[in-house]
């Protein structure tokens, strides 16, 4: 297992004297698939002289190039995927986050059968772009103040499976699933698709341990797939002592987490 976290390229030194494994970059800032050659060229010398690893990128898509709704262009995604995967690959990097709330986000009074078919057809575009460029592309479930599809776990590994390409696969995100989520038996169902992890606090979102949240069911219900992967951390945070305390408490929890200790979380009323 390895734990890294979501930040800018700047801060690699503070971040792995901190303690972190990899880094994980905005793939619209650090890739800018839709800049020109040399814009890219001179971001990829900064991951050169950077001190962590950066093997995955978040926030797939601009919120305007839509995947739903009567926008959206095919062919316009299609070219900007290719020049992501392409790109990413070259700064090897082999994961991508698909949350991307703004792009996929169904307009009002759009039909939503329309809709999951738009992300069906771009799913089955980026899962081959990924697999062709040896990357894979996860799927994010985001809860339903970001987003209005595909908010669960469920959802998003069903969305997964009809996709049916290794090219695609799961992440779980503690933030989104404790918001308003919080089905541990679609952690479990689910498992064997999980290829990558976001952890941060509810409701504030900040490193582990800087406000009460207990992440043993979390990880216990991952664990029980057999997950042992990348864990990322992707909040907010004050210093160098609270990202230290974040990593210590994802240590103990993911050793200690069993899915009979899931907890309800602050903020999610469900039970």
């Amino acid at each position: 297992m390895k734990i890294g976290i979501a930040a800018d390229i700047r801060q690699s030194r503070v971040l792995r004297d901190a303690g972190f494994d990899f880094l994980e970059v905005n793939v619209q800032g650090f890739l800018s698939p839709l800049e020109p050659e040399t814009r890219f060229l001179e971001l990829l010398s900064s991951a050169d002289a950077a001190i962590l690893p950066i093997p995955s990128a978040n926030c797939l898509l601009p919120a305007a190039m839509k995947t739903t709704g009567p926008e959206v262009s095919m062919g316009a995604l299609d070219r900007y995927l290719a020049s992501a995967c392409q790109r990413a690959a070259r700064a090897g990097i082999r994961t991508m986050v698909f949350g991307s709330g703004g792009s996929r986000t169904v307009p009002d009074g759009f039909d939503r059968n329309r809709a999951y078919d738009q992300l069906l057809k771009f799913g089955a575009m980026a899962a081959k772009a990924a697999h062709d460029a040896g990357l894979i592309i996860v799927a994010e479930p985001l809860n339903k103040r970001e987003c209005n599809i595909l908010n669960t776990v469920a959802e998003c590994g069903a969305y997964v499976e009809a996709i049916n390409h290794p090219g695609m696969r799961l992440i779980v995100d503690s933030y989104h699933f404790w918001t308003d989520d919080n089905d541990m038996a679609a952690i479990a169902r689910h498992a064997a698709l999980i290829h990558h992890v976001h952890v941060a606090t509810v409701p504030s979102r900040k490193a582990p341990g800087a406000e009460p949240c207990d992440f043993a069911g979390f990880f216990g219900a991952i664990k029980a797939g057999g997950y042992d992967g990348q864990i990322a951390f992707e909040g907010g945070w004050q210093d160098v002592s609270e990202l230290k305390m974040g990593i210590a408490v994802i240590q103990k929890s993911f050793a200690h987490g069993s899915p009979g200790a899931a907890k309800l979380q602050p903020g999610n009323s469900k039970s």
